[in-house]
């Protein structure tokens, strides 16, 4: 059903004499695990055991109770440390991998990337 000043859209099932393309999709990388993990835990870190052990942070930081600082400014500041530090060791981490690669290429080894493999290469990987 078409909605007005919407196209329809096209059926979901391929028909007579059409295939329906391949979808390529992200595959994980498993060299990011030990970041992921580190990140992960300083965020439940920052989530729910300051929240779990919030009446006991009764010290002052420049004048407010921690537990009122961490709930109004201090948890979203570790969030969004979280996510700078995942965009700069992936980041880091792709830069490498590339460095890699190209090497592999260059010296032709088609194990590792080299002209004989550039089709495998072609899928973006996560």
């Amino acid at each position: 059903m078409a909605f007005p000043g919407f196209p329809a859209l096209p059926p979901s099932l391929p028909h007579a004499g059409h295939e329906a393309a391949p979808v390529a999709f992200a595959v994980p990388v498993p060299r990011d695990w030990p970041l992921r993990a580190a990140l992960l835990l300083v965020w439940a870190v920052a989530s729910f055991g300051v929240c779990y052990f919030a009446r006991s942070l009764e010290f002052m930081v420049q004048g407010w109770p921690l537990n009122v600082w961490m709930a109004g400014q201090g948890a979203l500041g570790v969030f969004l440390l979280v996510v700078v530090a995942y965009a700069v060791g992936t980041g880091r981490s792709d830069r490498r991998e590339a460095a890699r690669a190209a090497l592999a290429s260059a010296a032709g080894d088609p194990a590792d990337g080299g002209p004989a493999s550039a089709a495998a290469s072609s899928v973006p990987h996560g």
